[in-house]
């Protein structure tokens, strides 16, 4: 089992412009990038005869690993659920400036969706990525603000 085994997926628009955001705004590491196309194996596993990707693996700042997924085909638009969907996911991130991590963000069209807040010994922040995905932002303040 390779350490990109664990890992958790996100849908992008685009793979350069992903990595971009997510290395620059929330201080990812790129581990690699790969291209599995259209390989049988992929489409299966997606269940889109259709299928063709790239793929890059990232680095989280607190060791856990990202995959960002761009489907060149087939094409599909996005879409922005509601936080309180059904189905609806989020990915936890840790920061550690709450305001200036906001601020790159919105520099490179990220959308705040709510936030900041003070909870418990956090302040936090939901956001979108420039494709939509949803995750929250987190920095340990050690205030306890109820």
């Amino acid at each position: 089992m390779s350490d990109t085994d664990k890992h958790v997926g996100i849908t992008v628009g685009g793979i350069d412009a992903a990595v971009e955001f997510y290395t620059s705004v929330l201080n990812c590491r790129l581990i690699r990038r790969f291209t599995p196309g259209g390989h049988d194996g992929v489409r299966s596993l997606v269940g889109l005869p259709s299928a063709d990707l790239d793929a890059a693996f990232l680095a989280l700042p607190d060791g856990r690993v990202l995959e960002l997924l761009h489907f060149r085909a087939p094409q599909v638009v996005a879409a922005e659920p509601s936080p309180a969907a059904v189905g609806t996911v989020h990915l936890a991130v840790p920061v550690t400036d709450l305001a200036t991590t906001l601020d790159r963000l919105k520099a490179r069209h990220g959308t705040v969706v709510g936030g900041p807040v003070q909870l418990d010994e956090a302040a936090l922040a939901y956001v979108r990525d420039p494709d939509g995905a949803l995750l929250e932002l987190i920095e340990s303040t050690g205030n306890d603000d109820d």
